[in-house]
């Protein structure tokens, strides 16, 4: 039994030793030069090898296997996305190795390896290797051919990274200013390429685009490196049919006078501007019609609210807003009022007519008919100018004016009827 645990003893030594030395004698290859990350593309970049093959082997061959880009060796020869090999002597050319070129380089032996120049061009997912193979024919004491061979590779990637948003700013009646937020990583040297409704707008970050207040569509941004680009993000840019908003008190007395006005974020070429206040004959303006501030007052203590409105013409268009203001001591009781402010039911809107001109818009020198509302009262009719001339005035007890329009000018007027109902006004054209 002992003589058995013996023997087993000295077999594991033995092949403990053996493969001790396999291992230590294992040939190895190397290669050197860029790698990782932001690797430049379509440039010249050195690549070198070594190995440590013994010196007097009867045939050394190298393999330059290229993915993404093109290899240059010694002699000239080039390959792109496949193998270059070089061999010292044409005894190496019968060996059994799949080469797109080959060529003869004689003193690759010396273990110091050869050179090379890449010149990387990554396909879309940015990523490229080289793999450098040294293989080695040598003879043992008896003859006997053996073959050996070690490897090593290089890999790149160079995908991008989109960016992760787009702000926009400056907005201009004829530009706006973007700009796309990177993340950290990105490769220097990085592009980021824009578009507009899929049309290209050129690169920059930030960049300024001849896009108005008043278009709208998809902006997208995608960044280039190295020809590789990255998937674009896009952000909705529309242009805001209004021009700003309507400024002051959101809750007043009766019969008394405040002022509200048109407050523009940037918008110019404000024209036309016709002020109401609905309900119909819930109040008066009582001076600023036509421009971007009035003066109004409330007198109808049967509504709890009314609408401030005030329409026109803008750069980009027409443009209509309204803004609620609650009647503090109005007949039907507005949010948190005082119960005994709340006045007696009078005449509400229903009981009067509405304002109604026709045709709106009309030949010079046709007929305007003038319908406007009454109760049995006198009103005022007065026909204005957007500069707030008065072209026409008329007090009446009747439900109807004929106004012939041939002294007028071509342009835009303001028909307006004030009486006990209030003031309702509505604009015509005269071309």
């Amino acid at each position: 039994m002992k003589n058995v645990f013996k023997i087993i003893l000295v077999l594991a030594i033995a092949l403990t030793s053996w493969s001790s030395t396999a291992l230590a004698c294992a040939p190895k290859a190397k290669i050197e030069g860029p790698s990782g990350n932001c690797v430049a593309e379509q440039t010249p970049l050195t690549y070198t090898s070594s190995h440590d093959f013994p010196v007097n082997a009867a045939c050394t061959y190298y393999e330059w296997k290229i993915e993404g880009g093109t290899v240059i060796g010694p002699t000239g020869v080039s390959v792109t996305n496949g193998t270059l090999c070089l061999s010292e002597g044409v005894e190496c050319n019968d060996w059994d190795i799949k080469c797109t070129e080959t060529a003869i380089w004689p003193d690759i032996a010396s273990g110091s390896g050869v050179p090379v120049t890449v010149v990387w061009s990554t396909p879309e997912s940015g990523k490229g290797k080289i793999t450098f193979t040294a293989r080695e024919i040598t003879y043992d004491a008896e003859g006997e051919k053996i073959e050996d061979k070690a490897k090593d590779k290089i890999e790149i990637n160079n995908s991008t990274r989109e960016p992760t948003s787009i702000v926009r700013s400056n907005i201009q009646n004829n530009s706006s200013t973007f700009a796309a937020d990177l993340p950290d990583d990105v490769c220097p040297g990085t592009v980021v390429n824009w578009t507009f409704n899929g049309q290209p707008q050129g690169t920059g970050n930030p960049i300024t685009l001849p896009i108005g207040r008043c278009e709208s569509g998809n902006v997208c941004a995608f960044t280039t490196f190295g020809g590789v680009s990255s998937e674009e993000i896009c952000i909705f840019v529309g242009f805001n049919p209004q021009p700003g908003s309507i400024t002051g008190p959101d809750q007043v007395n009766l019969e008394q006078a405040v002022n509200f006005s048109l407050s523009a974020f940037g918008a110019p070429n404000i024209s036309n501007v016709l002020w109401t206040i609905k309900p119909n004959l819930s109040g008066q303006i009582l001076n600023g019609q036509g421009s971007t501030s009035i003066t109004a007052i409330f007198f109808n203590p049967s509504v709890s609210f009314v609408d401030v409105c005030v329409s026109g013409d803008w750069l980009c268009g027409t443009f209509d807003l309204c803004k609620r203001v609650f009647i503090a001591s109005g007949g039907v009781q507005a949010p948190n009022d005082d119960p005994s402010k709340v006045r007696p039911f009078i005449a509400t809107n229903e009981d009067y007519q509405s304002l109604n001109v026709f045709p709106s818009l009309l030949k010079a020198g046709g007929e305007l008919t003038i319908n406007f509302p009454t109760y049995d009262q006198m009103v005022d009719v007065t026909i204005t100018d957007l500069q707030g001339r008065v072209v026409f005035q008329n007090r009446t007890d009747q439900a109807q004016v004929l106004f012939p329009t041939a002294d007028l000018a071509k342009g835009m007027y303001v028909v307006s009827v004030n009486g006990i109902a209030g003031l309702e006004s509505q604009k015509i054209i005269i071309e």
